[in-house]
């Protein structure tokens, strides 16, 4: 029996092969690594920069408190508020087995989020009930509805502000030099379903 050793330069040549696959298996393992490290700081999915709403800066300035009604005024925006009769109290509503009305939490919610800042579904004259006054020329008719429940209100503006001039809305309630534009919600009235329902 014979055993066949290889020659010296094949050995040496097997060898300097050998090398390069440990550091190319060193290498790997190192980016290996180093992608399981960042791959825990990356959250799943795409991710979107984070949009800035324009009621959030005006002329440059963060304003916390401030409610900013976008394109009801020329070109500009107002400081949304609400009237003296605006409901604060919730409401009340028949009583039936298959309907909750209408949960202060959930109007207080719609109003905060959606209605302050022109949210809702414009309507005509024609739809406008007749139990409420029609708002004065250049209001806007509203309606919002969460499936469940249905607010009919108007957006009257007053638009005063110089030409490329923003209002400061921060705690604003009237108008003033610096809330030179503003929008008025006003109430007409509530549904739950079809059923009406009157402010507390």
């Amino acid at each position: 029996m014979f055993i066949l050793y290889p020659s010296p330069a094949i050995a040496q040549r097997n060898a300097t092969q050998r090398k390069h696959q440990m550091k190319t298996l060193v290498v790997c393992l190192l980016f290996s690594a180093a992608a399981m490290v960042l791959g825990g700081t990356v959250p799943k999915g795409p991710t979107k920069p984070h949009t800035l709403r324009r009621q959030d800066f005006l002329d440059g300035t963060y304003e916390a408190n401030a409610r900013v009604m976008p394109e009801v005024c020329p070109s500009t925006s107002a400081c949304s508020m609400t009237d003296a009769g605006w409901p604060s109290n919730g409401f009340s509503c028949p009583q039936k087995e298959d309907s909750y009305g209408v949960p202060d939490y959930s109007f207080l919610t719609a109003q905060d989020t959606a209605m302050v800042y022109g949210g809702g579904d414009p309507i005509t004259a024609k739809e406008w009930p007749k139990s409420c006054p029609l708002p004065r020329k250049g209001s806007k008719m509203m309606r919002y509805s969460n499936g469940a429940w249905s607010a009919i209100y108007s957006i009257t503006p007053t638009c005063n502000c110089p030409r490329g001039v923003e209002p400061k809305c921060t705690r604003a309630n009237g108008l003033s030099k610096e809330t030179c534009n503003i929008a008025v919600l006003r109430f007409c009235e509530m549904r739950s379903g079809s059923d009406l329902c009157t402010p507390k």
